[in-house]
């Protein structure tokens, strides 16, 4: 009977990986399968249709150590996955699966059951694979692509876009205890574009154990200020101006702030864009007061290992803040400065590798089996990475304006005093008293009969004091004279003044000058009291 059974002819051929069933080794086996259709996460299209196929039969030899050693083989054989099926000529259709489009086939179960003795088993196998019926697949094809977006508006109206999706693709073993492609090897074909007006926030790639799904989100935000310069990612500058009247009025405006730079500009873009900005408004602020608006602060503040530069710069200009700030741009933006420009200098940062352009590598898709392929250390995750630290030389932008003859002046003040010189001399001459009505010199208590004497050396007059000191810039300020006061001519009576340079600023030397002459007036100099306060100005409630 086993005879019979193991030499019955098989009309086509079903086999796996090196076992075939049918003489020699097994009877005919009897098939059964079955198909389960899997839809994509939208339920659109069809990204595969899973088969089980159930094989019964039974093995049989002539002794208990040659079946022992064909149900041996036969377990290596049909429990391992990702080996070749063939199905042929049995009535199906044929079929020759070399790696379905999930690293099939993939076992299910082996039941053996002994009949008559140790010689003869009875096989109930189940094998599950998968493949989309009408089309030829290879290693990186899509099966599918589903993503869903979300709208998030604050409470100021700006809008927030995340998009989630993920994509599914066919992969295989390539037979070396590997796989043919990933998942994330498809990364840089996905293209979300940005909308104008927003920046990539983040964008966040998961692929899954198999290597076969890639996730991915993606979240994109509405600008809420102004485009940055370019090369810029994040950072912020004030710009402030005041009026001081002490110890001079002068106008003073202040510049302020922080840019970082992108990874893909050098390590000083930030320090740059800074004091460019500073030179931009330090023009607009020379413009607008029609002459010398000299720095008085330039600060640079930059950290030794972040891309982060901070800078102070302040300036000021003797005269009247409304002067400088009613044309001097402050709120204008800066030329050049747009979505337009500055969104292509950091579009890479944004794109789905970023950077350091990490990627999934095919070594790290390893399949690790003890049979076949054993592994006791593995290196995984190792591809990309970098730490971009262009160097390049740069120019320190022009923040000290040119200095002439006209503009040159940083301090004047000037104090003008007018003293009054009677030239008069008083006689307190002795007398008598009348104490009752005794007569008798001067006494601890008297009565003054007659005024004192006014002696007259001259008309009085006025003597003038005019002090006061300069300051100015690559030029030594001269000291100046007065020609009169009050219609009337002086005549110098003293005079003292010094010269010297304060300090250097930026390569210019920096002088002051200081005086004091005492002028005597040609005649008399009239004054007059000041206007009253009006009444309403005065009351107190």
């Amino acid at each position: 009977m086993n005879d019979l059974l193991v030499n019955t002819p098989l009309p086509g051929t079903l086999s796996y990986g090196d076992f075939t069933f049918g003489p020699d080794g097994t009877t005919p086996p009897q098939l059964s399968v079955s198909s389960t259709v899997r839809y994509d996460e939208a339920a659109r299209v069809v990204i595969g249709i899973e088969y089980l196929l159930e094989v019964e039969a039974i093995i049989v030899d002539i002794t208990e150590t040659a079946t022992a050693d064909r149900l041996e083989t036969l377990r290596q054989q049909l429990q391992r996955p990702g080996q070749s099926l063939q199905i042929t000529g049995l009535g199906f259709g044929d079929l020759q699966i070399d790696g379905d489009t999930q690293f099939g086939p993939k076992p299910q179960s082996v039941q053996l059951v002994p009949i008559a003795g140790t010689t003869s088993w009875q096989l109930r196998w189940k094998v599950a694979f998968t493949v989309i019926e009408g089309a030829e697949t290879a290693s990186g094809d899509w099966l599918a692509i589903n993503f869903r977006s979300q709208y998030t508006i604050d409470q100021r109206g700006f809008t927030t876009r995340t998009i989630r999706g993920h994509v599914q693709i066919v992969s295989k073993r390539d037979g070396l205890g590997g796989i043919e492609t990933t998942a994330d090897s498809v990364r840089d074909a996905i293209t979300m574009a940005l909308p104008t007006g927003f920046r990539r926030e983040r964008s966040t790639w998961t692929e899954d154990e198999s290597k076969t799904r890639l996730e991915f989100e993606m979240v994109d935000r509405e600008l809420d200020h102004l485009p940055f310069p370019v090369g810029i990612v994040d950072g912020e500058v004030d710009v402030t101006t005041q009026q001081q009247t002490i110890p001079q009025t002068k106008a003073v405006a202040r510049l302020e702030g922080w840019l970082e730079a992108s990874p893909e500009y050098p390590h000083h873009h930030a320090a740059e864009r800074l004091l460019l900005i500073a030179a931009d408004r330090a023009a607009k602020l020379n413009a607008a007061a029609s002459g010398l608006v000299w720095p008085t602060r330039i600060e640079v503040r930059q950290p030794m290992f972040k891309r982060k530069a901070f800078v102070i710069c302040q300036w000021e200009r003797l005269g009247c803040l409304w002067d400088v700030l009613a044309t001097s741009g402050v709120w204008d933006p800066l030329e050049g400065t747009s979505y337009a420009t500055w969104k292509p200098s950091v579009e890479a940062l944004w794109g789905n590798r970023g950077t350091a352009n990490l990627a999934s590598r095919l070594a790290d898709g390893v399949i690790v089996d003890l049979v076949e392929h054993p592994h006791s250390a593995l290196e995984i995750g190792s591809s990309g990475g970098s730490i971009s630290s262009p160097v390049e030389t740069w120019e320190l932008p022009a923040l000290i304006p040119t200095v002439t003859e006209t503009t040159s002046w940083r301090d004047y003040a000037a104090k003008l005093e007018v003293v009054r010189e009677e030239q008069t001399t008083m006689h307190y001459p002795a007398q008598a008293v009348t104490d009752g009505e005794v007569t008798s010199g001067v006494g601890t208590s008297y009565t003054v009969a007659h005024p004192a004497l006014r002696e007259r050396h001259g008309e009085p007059k006025h003597v003038v004091k005019f002090s006061g000191h300069a300051e100015r810039i690559g030029f030594v300020p001269s000291v100046p004279s007065l020609v009169s006061v009050g219609n009337q001519p002086l005549l110098e009576r003293e005079r003292k003044e010094s010269r010297q340079q304060l300090s250097t600023l930026c390569g210019q030397p920096l002088y002051r000058t200081e005086w004091t002459i005492t002028y005597d007036a040609a005649g008399y100099i009239e004054q007059h009291d000041p206007p009253p306060i009006p009444a309403e100005l005065t009351e107190i409630e």
